[in-house]
């Protein structure tokens, strides 16, 4: 009777172990699904650089760009602020912050102007090997924050 409670306990014990490795998203790529939205103005000219596109936009200008690849529409409720993601005690909330923040550096920026712009990009952005959605907010501008300061001379 006892070898076949230990067999018993032994089975269970594997089985146990085959079920928490059969979920682990260990070797699962990275990558990203988001789901943003670019507001903006310039009185020139500027080209932004957008993951997979370009805009460019001439003149005295407001915009509103969406674009999304998520499947499915990312939750706003259960979205980490990527800064303080940066900044966690969790190592893997902390690699997966670091991987979508080099993803926004790396796709999202100003490639060229003329005259101002300012320009936001914020949304959602869930890191695909983690399955954590961070809420992302960029802004660039080369407006000098006191121009609104009549007595600041912006140029």
């Amino acid at each position: 009777m006892k070898k076949f409670i230990l067999i018993a306990v032994a089975a269970l014990a594997m089985l146990a172990t085959f079920s928490a490795c059969s979920c682990s998203n260990s070797d699962a790529p990275w990558g990203v699904e988001y789901a943003l939205q670019s507001d903006g103005k310039t009185d020139a000219s500027v080209t932004v650089q957008f993951f997979n596109a370009n805009m460019s936009l001439n003149g005295d200008a407001d915009y509103v760009f969406d674009w999304t690849n998520a499947p499915v529409v990312l939750r706003s409720e259960s979205a980490v602020i990527l800064a303080d993601a940066l900044t966690s005690n969790d190592a893997q909330t902390v690699k997966a912050a670091e991987y979508v923040n080099g993803w926004l550096d790396e796709w999202f920026k100003v490639v060229s102007f003329e005259g101002h712009y300012d320009i936001y990009i914020k949304g959602y952005v869930k890191e695909t090997k983690t399955q954590i959605t961070f809420s992302i907010d960029r802004h660039f501008t080369n407006i000098p924050e006191n121009a609104d300061d009549p007595t600041v001379d912006p140029d």
